[in-house]
């Protein structure tokens, strides 16, 4: 249920930056997702199911989820082979080493909120 929490803690943060510009919905909530996090396994249909969830009875109500998935790499220490990360990811496929370095790619990252203006 990690997917939950993670989606209950969105809608709370999107709810703070609405609350500082009351005149504002969210229409959109873009996020970009590592290739090798537990969001990334999900289906947008299901990420979008659990959002709907969530944002029930909320100013977040009726926003549109987009996901795009961002390849995350990690570099073997001891053949310097790059190799894309996955979930289940943990051994260089090269020479089975464990000693791999992923990159700096966020899990996830909130790349930016549509808005609808709700002036009268």
């Amino acid at each position: 249920m990690h997917e939950l929490q993670f989606m209950t803690n969105l809608v709370r943060m999107v709810e703070d930056v609405c609350g500082k510009k009351p005149r504002i919905t969210p229409s959109m909530i873009a996020l970009e997702v590592a290739s090798d996090s537990h969001l990334a396994q999900h289906s947008l249909e299901d990420l979008q199911m659990m959002f709907d969830f969530v944002t029930r009875n909320t100013i977040v109500q009726g926003a549109k989820l987009t996901v795009t998935t961002k390849t995350a790499n990690a570099t073997c220490r001891d053949c310097q082979t790059t190799v894309e990360c996955r979930e289940e990811f943990s051994f260089c496929p090269n020479c089975e080493s464990g000693d791999v370095e992923r990159d700096d790619t966020p899990e996830v990252l909130l790349k930016h909120i549509k808005y609808t203006d709700r002036s009268p």
